[in-house]
């Protein structure tokens, strides 16, 4: 029994991953990833054409497709996401590229309100905000 899924740099799984374990993409995933409870890193070199359903999700790679995280969502520095990501927690950095709504989620995972819409291009005030040189979660 393995206790986490890796996809290394220069392979590439076409198709759905569902599974109960957290796991780590530094290559390609075509198809939507569900690890309900856990958590899921896409790193810098790592690419997802589909959407992401964990706990935890970090990228710091591209998606294309929606993200949520029932619990935090962190995009790093060269993060790229082109669709929505929804979650109660997150950290995302200033020079991250987001083509898509952000919205916060309640803990029943429904929404509560949308921080920023592309279609209207305005950001809460909130989202990045300074604290001892670091982007704080709201």
């Amino acid at each position: 029994m393995y206790n986490s899924f890796f996809i290394p740099e220069g392979f590439t799984l076409t198709g759905h991953i569902d599974g109960t374990v957290p796991g780590r993409i530094e290559g390609t995933v075509i198809g939507d990833i569900y690890m309900k409870g856990f958590k899921v890193i896409v790193s810098e070199t790592g690419f997802v054409q589909g959407s992401i359903y964990a706990a935890d999700i970090i990228i710091g790679g591209k998606v294309k497709g929606d993200i949520y995280a029932e619990k935090s969502a962190v995009i790093e520095e060269h993060g790229e996401i082109t669709g929505d990501i929804c979650s109660s927690e997150m950290y995302i950095h200033p020079n991250t590229k987001i083509g898509g709504n952000i919205k916060k989620t309640g803990k029943d995972g429904k929404v509560i309100e949308t921080i920023y819409q592309t279609d209207q291009h305005q950001k809460k005030e909130y989202l990045v905000t300074e604290k001892n040189n670091e982007n704080s979660w709201w």
